[in-house]
């Protein structure tokens, strides 16, 4: 067994014990062994304290100026995305009219001619663009009442009906 160096123990005082009887006796402490403490550098500690103080400023100063950079990079985006939005709105809205003034034009088509079937076909196109599908399904079922075998006519039924062809 190998004996352990001297710097590594640790000598406890030896408590003494009294019997019932009031003796004292001794007892064998055998000493603990104990590793020294090991001291590592600091990280923290590696700049000195007066660069210290000035790196914490700049520090702040560089936290400050990126999250004022962000915040005014959002404001940006969002401006610009408000932009998009007006303008895709406005162009909504010349499409939503452009479609009505076509609607108008095919109502106006086919209350001159009552069984041209290409003109309820395409009322019921522009119906469907604007978004009234039980119109467009009338003005469909119209044109196959005129025209049975019209091919357009079905695929934009199943369309309707939410089936594929």
């Amino acid at each position: 067994m190998k004996k352990t160096p001297k710097k590594f123990y640790v000598k406890k005082p030896v408590k003494v014990r009294k019997n019932k009887s009031g003796e004292a006796r001794s007892r064998f402490v055998r000493p603990h062994l104990t590793w020294p403490r090991l001291k590592f550098p600091s990280i923290l500690r590696l700049i000195p304290e007066r660069f210290n103080r000035i790196l914490s400023h700049i520090d702040r100063f560089t936290l400050i100026s990126f999250a004022s950079g962000v915040l005014v990079m959002l404001v940006g985006i969002a401006l610009f995305d408000f932009q998009l939005d007006t303008e895709r709105l406005t162009i909504a809205k010349q499409n939503k009219e452009k479609l009505l003034k076509e609607r108008d034009y095919w109502q106006r088509i086919v209350g001159e001619h009552q069984g041209y079937r290409d003109g309820y076909y395409m009322l019921a196109v522009s119906e469907y663009r604007l978004g009234n599908t039980e119109q467009a399904q009338t003005y469909v079922q119209k044109v196959l009442e005129l025209d049975p075998f019209f091919e357009e006519g079905r695929v934009f039924e199943h369309v309707l009906k939410g089936e594929k062809k």
